[in-house]
């Protein structure tokens, strides 16, 4: 099974579109055993291919938390300019609960940064599962508490409540 999913880790990035989607659809029969393949998965949530896409959110839905060694590249996945792949990227971050607070100050830089309303929304929720109480973290949450948009303004509520409590 390693060597299986080690190629489909990789087919994920295949030129050949019918190979991608292949991956990713295999990938998203696997639930939890595709653990391995959510970095891969959250680049694949951007594919220019809708088949590709469907398939790696389904896979990234049913595989539940990734290892906490996934923490350092998903970081690095907060940078990308695919708004999907950042979305997953903060999603996967909130499922590591603790296990990421090292990524909570980049978190909420890109509460305020992130031009993608769903982006944002994701990283309150996700700061609200890492349970960081630092400043810079209280301090974005604060002012996306003020937003007018109501999921935005309510899940950093939700969030420094929970951080409150902590």
């Amino acid at each position: 099974m390693t060597d299986d999913l080690s190629t489909l880790i990789n087919n994920l990035n295949s030129r050949d579109v019918a190979v991608r989607g292949n991956a990713a659809e295999q990938l998203s029969r696997l639930g939890e055993l595709a653990k391995a393949a959510m970095v891969g998965l959250c680049r694949a949530a951007a594919d220019k291919d809708e088949t590709v896409r469907e398939h790696a959110v389904a896979a990234l839905e049913g595989a539940g938390v990734p290892d906490g060694e996934d923490v350092a590249e998903l970081i690095l996945l907060l940078k990308s300019s695919e708004a999907d792949t950042v979305y997953w990227a903060v999603t996967l971050l909130g499922r590591l609960e603790s296990n990421a607070t090292g990524a909570a100050e980049l978190l909420a830089k890109l509460l305020h940064d992130s031009p993608h309303l769903h982006v944002q929304q994701r990283v309150a929720w996700a700061l609200s599962k890492i349970g960081n109480r630092s400043d810079p973290v209280i301090q974005a949450l604060n002012q996306a508490a003020q937003s007018p948009d109501a999921r935005l303004s309510r899940n950093a509520q939700r969030a420094i409540s929970t951080l409150e409590r902590l």
